[in-house]
């Protein structure tokens, strides 16, 4: 053999060599690296998530240490016995807009009473007493009731307001409206129910 042939059969096998090196030994190697960096990269990520939930958290516990008023939430579903109280703060909140009303509250005991869907449906430990509020007033009055009620102390949920204004006949055949607003206001009180 000539010794270009050898250099030529040395080079080839060299070549070969390098080319079962690179894709048995160092391709695998690279792609292990590379998921290496993914599931680094997906740990970083996680990492960075965890540190904003911890920081959130540490927020809102900041921010509910700084509450005020925590009786208040303790004692926003009332017992039972207590509904007087609500029905006195609905009653004080309706009386500062010199507003005339009724309020009727309904037994679900009571032989007759057609109970309505749950507002609040698989409940535990919460009792819902309906009741009937009739208001009349101009429409800013009714309003601030309604802005009253949303402010009380208690729970209480609308599930829903009836307006209609009071109209009186005129000539011709036609009305006319006098600005007062006949509101009727449906909900419920929530109270615990001892369970």
């Amino acid at each position: 053999m000539r010794a270009l042939t050898q250099n030529i059969i040395i080079l080839v096998c060299g070549m070969v060599v390098s080319l079962l090196l690179v894709f048995f030994g160092i391709q695998p190697i690279l792609d292990s690296l590379s998921n290496l960096h993914d599931e680094v990269r997906a740990q970083k990520t996680e990492v960075l998530t965890l540190d904003q939930q911890i920081l959130a958290f540490k927020t809102a516990q900041s921010d509910l240490s700084k509450a005020e008023r925590k009786s208040d939430i303790d004692q926003a579903i009332a017992k039972r016995e207590q509904l007087v109280e609500a029905v006195k703060d609905v009653e004080a909140a309706i009386s500062l807009t010199n507003s005339q009303h009724t309020l009727q509250i309904y037994d679900q005991n009571e032989p007759g009473f057609a109970k309505e869907a749950a507002v609040i449906p698989n409940r535990v430990g919460i009792t819902e007493i309906p009741y009937t509020l009739n208001v009349t007033n101009d429409f800013v009055g009714l309003l601030n009731v309604l802005s009253y009620l949303e402010h009380l102390p208690h729970f209480t949920e609308v599930s829903r307001i009836d307006l209609s204004s009071e109209t009186i006949p005129a000539e011709g055949g036609r009305v006319i409206r006098t600005g007062k607003v006949f509101g009727s206001i449906n909900g419920v009180f929530f109270m615990e129910s001892g369970q």
